[in-house]
C-alpha cells in the first residue's frame, strides 16, 4: 500500500511505515498526479479534498490530522466509498486550558475579575464541554448555546439561545465547527447585526475558525485599520494587546491595530495552533 501524507504532520512516517510506503509531500503541493498509484491520503487543512483532487485516483482513505472538515467535501467521499477520519477533539484539552489562561492572563494585566464574570460558551462539544467543564470548577457562571446537540436530545446540558449569550454574558468564547450551508450553518454566525447586541466591555473569544466571526464587520466596527507587523508571536500579551491576527490563504500575517486610542478594545490572545487553511483563518480574543 502507498501512503501520501502532508511532510507537517510530526511523526508521520513512524506512524504509518509499517503500513505501507510512504510518500511524504507538502500539504499545499498535493495533486492529483501524486495520487495515481495511491491508496491512503493524509493531510492537515491546506489540502482541499475534493473531485479535483481524488477523481480517477485508487485512493481507498483520507484522514485529516486535524479537527475541522471544513476542507474536506464529504459528500463526495461518500457518494465513492472513500473511508473518511478526523482527529475530532485531539486537542481539545489543550485548547480549553488555553481559553482559560488568556482569561486570566489578560485579567491580571487589565484589572479585572474573572471570578465575577458570565460566560457564555458558543459550541459544547469537545472543547466547549471541556471548557465549560473548568470554569464551572472555578465557581465561573456559564451559559450554553448549541443548537444541533440541543435538538438531538442527547445531552442534559441546559441550553439556551445565542442572543441570550450575547446579551448577558460578559465573555464569549466560541467553539463551533464551520459550516456553511443547512439550518445551523455558522459561517459568519457573529455578523454585524449579531455584534450589535454584545454587552460593553464583552470578552469575545473565537477559539474556532476564523470565518466564524464576520472580520470584516468587526474590523469596521471597531475602526481597525490594517497594519504591518515584524513578529509573528510577540514576546509578551502587552504586545498583542490592540491586535487582530489573521493568516491568509496564501500564508502571510496580517495584523490590525486600532486607529487612534480605543482603550475599551483589547486583543488579548492569538489562539491554538498557527493551522493555515485553505481559507481565511484568525485566532482573536477581544474586549469590544
Amino acid at each position: 500500500m502507498k501512503i501520501v501524507a502532508d511532510e507537517n504532520i510530526p511523526r508521520v512516517r513512524q506512524a504509518f511505515q509499517d503500513l505501507g510506503e510512504v510518500d511524504l509531500l507538502p500539504g499545499r503541493d498535493i495533486r492529483r498526479w501524486h495520487l495515481l498509484d495511491c491508496q491512503c491520503l493524509v493531510v492537515r487543512t491546506v489540502t482541499p479534498i475534493d473531485a479535483n483532487l481524488l477523481q480517477g485516483t485508487p485512493v481507498e482513505f483520507v484522514g485529516t490530522a486535524t479537527i475541522g472538515t471544513d476542507h474536506v467535501d464529504l459528500e463526495y467521499l461518500k457518494n465513492n466509498h472513500i473511508a473518511y477520519s478526523n482527529a475530532a477533539g485531539c486537542n481539545a484539552e489543550a485548547a480549553s486550558e488555553y481559553v482559560i489562561s488568556g482569561l486570566f492572563a489578560l485579567s491580571k494585566r487589565k484589572d479585572f475579575d474573572p471570578f465575577t464574570m458570565k460566560a457564555g460558551i458558543v459550541g459544547f462539544g469537545n472543547v466547549g464541554s471541556r471548557l465549560h467543564q473548568k470554569l464551572t470548577a472555578l465557581g465561573i457562571e456559564c451559559l450554553v448555546n448549541d443548537p444541533p446537540l440541543q435538538q438531538s436530545g442527547q445531552s442534559r446540558q441546559a441550553f439556551v439561545d445565542l442572543d441570550t449569550i450575547l446579551q448577558e454574558c460578559d465573555f464569549i468564547s466560541l467553539h463551533v465547527p464551520l459550516t456553511r450551508s443547512g439550518e445551523f450553518s455558522t459561517y459568519h454566525l457573529l455578523d454585524a447585526r449579531q455584534m450589535e447586541k454584545l454587552t460593553k466591555g464583552c470578552l469575545l473569544v473565537n477559539a474556532a475558525r476564523g470565518e466564524i466571526v464576520d472580520n470584516l464587520a468587526l474590523m469596521l466596527e471597531q475602526d481597525l485599520i490594517t497594519l504591518p507587523k515584524p513578529k509573528l508571536w510577540p514576546d509578551g500579551i502587552s504586545e498583542l494587546e490592540g491586535f487582530l491576527f489573521s493568516v491568509t490563504d496564501s500564508g502571510n500575517i496580517k495584523s490590525s491595530a486600532p486607529s487612534g486610542s480605543h482603550d475599551d478594545c483589547v486583543i488579548a490572545l492569538a489562539l491554538a495552533a498557527m493551522n493555515v487553511g485553505p481559507h481565511p483563518t484568525d485566532w482573536l480574543v477581544m474586549r469590544i
